[in-house]
């Protein structure tokens, strides 16, 4: 399983003990890729700090999250990305695999 950080049209890979920064207010995705995903997928969580807020596919915010889900990917946006939304983000399949943890941080534009 791998995990990217998109923001704005710029991708980024996943590497432990690497942190990323997002802007600000700006919309930010964070890609779930697994060659078993498939548009039926309903079996995947996302977990920031630990704690779940995506569970068997329902999102617990839709307000401020939104899940595409694609062949081979879940994708899940961060919606007018704030400080609050860092932390470390985790993504699973089938509640069998965890991701690599991404530690999410946030920088305003000054």
């Amino acid at each position: 399983m791998r995990f990217f950080l998109f923001s704005g049209s710029t991708l980024l890979y996943k590497t432990n003990n690497l942190e990323k920064y997002v802007a600000l207010g700006q919309d930010t995705s964070l890609t779930c890729e697994e060659d078993t995903i498939t548009h039926a997928t309903t079996d995947f969580s996302f977990k920031k700090n630990g704690m779940s807020f995506i569970l068997a596919g329902q999102v617990s915010r839709p307000t401020k999250y939104n899940v595409i889900i694609n062949v081979g990917s879940i994708v899940l946006i961060i919606k007018n990305t704030s400080t609050s939304d860092e932390g470390e983000y985790k993504c699973s399949i089938d509640f069998l695999q965890e991701s690599p943890p991404y530690d999410l941080q946030v920088e305003s534009k000054c």
